[in-house]
């Protein structure tokens, strides 16, 4: 998206892009930033409970460019009193490669 008046909001109040715009493929997307309710240092999370974000971490990093000199990360923002040592994790959870405290 270029600016704002491409967005239009979406399910739970977040702004999307228009739906008539363009998808980008996977590999044309450096930098995956992911919600979370609670995280540990490792990268695992717990999200909302639908799955929508570790099914398209798997097909993202399954697309991402190997490249050293390209940027290819995903992140998850937490709050920092919601860090954890340890969460219960699932077969088809995906953790994230960096985990940043707020």
């Amino acid at each position: 998206i270029s600016g704002e008046a491409e967005l239009v909001e979406g399910s739970y109040g977040l702004l999307e892009p228009r739906a008539e715009l363009p998808a980008v493929a996977p590999r044309g997307i450096g930098l995956v930033v992911v919600p979370c309710l609670a995280a540990t240092r490792s990268g695992q999370r717990i999200g909302y409970g639908g799955g929508f974000y570790d099914r398209y971490l798997a097909v993202w990093r399954a697309g991402r460019p190997s490249s050293s000199t390209t940027l290819s990360a995903s992140v998850a923002l937490c709050r920092g009193e919601f860090l954890r040592d340890s969460l219960p994790t699932d077969p088809h959870d995906i953790a994230v490669d960096l985990v940043v405290l707020g």
